[in-house]
């Protein structure tokens, strides 16, 4: 028998598996246009499953098995195993996968795996596919007992928005990242020409470009994507630029306050990338930016990105 979309989790126990599932579907509810069924299953008191409904898309179902080894808030020690088929990626189209995290994985942003040929691979969340030297052998299950499940509906989305939030935000994050750019592009260009210079110019100048730290800092879904982080970083590298264009054609006194700003975003971003590393490390989950934080760790987390941001000030107040 073909399992497709089948989840197994080796290890912990039924409430945990349990929580963790619903905390997955209460976190990905806005983005289910389907009404999706999954049904968890108890195969004894260590080993559980998980089938999927299958017309899930291939990235759910990895975000799903990265979530069940990584849950919020449960402390377990499983081992997290799922089979499907790829329908996306170009590289594995058509291939049955064995899907796992690795024991020796740091980023906990990813997924592995195994090809029904044994080829290895690693899918961040970027969408990026590379090549690994990971041993595991692909298997299929066989003769499971997949009786009396639980069953978990999702809410069938009938619009493009619940709550104000977009249905699929992930997919909406390039798109976000480019009217963003441009506005700012556009702002800092009209101050120019139309004002040009005076204490009015370099207040606008340092309003604009603090403000494009601020939305960084918030959107953090956007830098936990690979692409999107470089794109920012691009962003960042443009606005430093512009603020050292004008530090060279006026006094410092002057633009000193624009120069500041056009600081933040580079800062931040650099401060922003070891900072999560060590956070996924430690907490085995990504950081969340949130007002209020959801948690201790949250909040040190955000105060991290902001005290770099802090000494630069008085730097520049000198």
């Amino acid at each position: 028998m073909q399992y497709e979309n089948l989840i197994l989790i080796k290890g912990g126990n039924y409430l945990d598996v349990k929580k963790a599932l619903e905390d997955w579907l209460s976190n990905y509810q806005d983005s289910f246009q389907h009404q999706f069924i999954f049904e968890l299953f108890k195969l004894d008191d260590r080993l559980f499953a998980i089938q999927v409904d299958r017309r899930l898309d291939n990235d759910r179902f990895y975000y799903l098995v990265n979530f069940l080894q990584y849950p919020f808030d449960i402390t377990y020690t499983v081992q997290v195993e799922g089979f499907t088929i790829e329908k996306d990626v170009s590289e594995l189209e058509g291939e049955e996968l064995l899907i796992y995290i690795s024991e020796d994985d740091t980023d906990y942003d990813c997924v592995y795996v195994t090809t029904s040929q044994n080829e290895h691979y690693k899918i961040d969340f970027g969408g990026r596919v590379t090549e690994t030297e990971e041993t595991k052998s692909y298997y299929h299950p066989e003769n499971l007992n997949l009786q009396n499940p639980e069953i978990f509906k999702t809410e069938k989305v009938t619009s493009d928005h619940i709550n104000g939030k977009p249905v699929d935000e992930i997919s909406k994050l390039p798109k976000r990242l480019i009217i963003c750019s441009a506005l700012s592009a556009l702002l800092l260009g009209l101050n120019h020409f139309i004002m040009s210079s005076g204490r009015d110019f370099f207040a606008v100048v340092f309003f604009i470009t603090a403000g494009i730290a601020g939305w960084l800092f918030f959107d953090y879904k956007l830098l936990q994507r690979p692409r999107l982080y470089l794109g920012g970083l691009i962003l960042s590298f443009a606005v430093l630029l512009y603020g050292a264009y004008l530090s060279n054609n006026f006094t410092f006194t002057e633009s000193k306050i624009a120069l500041l700003g056009s600081f933040f975003p580079m800062v931040l971003l650099l401060t922003q990338l070891p900072a999560r590393w060590i956070f996924k490390r430690i907490m085995k989950r990504e950081p969340i930016v949130d007002k209020p934080a959801p948690s201790l760790a949250d909040f040190i987390y955000m105060a991290t990105l902001g005290i770099p941001l802090f000494f630069l000030l008085i730097f520049f107040a000198r």
